[in-house]
């Protein structure tokens, strides 16, 4: 089993869930700057030049904290 309050700063904590008419809810902490499509929206805002060590270090850090 996967343990889904992980320790890591990046990832957003679980709270609780609950299910209620047939609805399985789940409560999670609140993300204050947004999430990663929000962080990468910003980015071509502003005309952040991606390229692909950009990508690789954004997958390695979602990776590295598994």
């Amino acid at each position: 089993m996967i343990n889904i309050n992980n320790s890591s700063n990046f990832i957003v904590k679980y709270k609780e869930s609950w299910v209620e008419e047939g609805l399985l809810f789940i409560k999670q902490e609140f993300c204050e700057y947004g999430d990663l499509f929000d962080f990468m929206e910003t980015l071509e805002e502003n005309n952040f030049k991606f390229n692909i060590d950009f990508f690789w270090d954004l997958i390695f850090q979602m990776l590295s904290v598994i």
